[in-house]
């Protein structure tokens, strides 16, 4: 056995994989599971969405927001800014 094959099979697996394995293998023994490890859709996701992600990736809707967010977007939320102060 070389070196990197004794490294390789010393590898574990993330917590997130393990995780996984052992859901599917519940699911596979007849069990029902719900599998939250991952968060992924148990669905494609909606035409509206990909559609929308498309056209994002077409312009500059793609880059990371203000760490307050978009501006247009706290003003549709927040119209009229108020004071908190009294």
């Amino acid at each position: 056995m070389s070196m990197f094959t004794a490294r390789v099979d010393g590898l574990k697996a993330e917590k997130n994989s393990a995780q996984r394995i052992v859901a599917k293998q519940l699911e596979e023994s007849g069990r029902s599971i719900i599998d939250l490890s991952a968060g992924e859709l148990d669905e494609p996701a909606p035409a509206v969405i990909r559609d929308a992600a498309r056209e994002a990736l077409g312009t500059a809707s793609n880059r990371y927001t203000e760490t307050i967010g978009l501006p247009l977007l706290r003003r549709q939320l927040v119209p009229t800014p108020r004071s908190y102060e009294t």
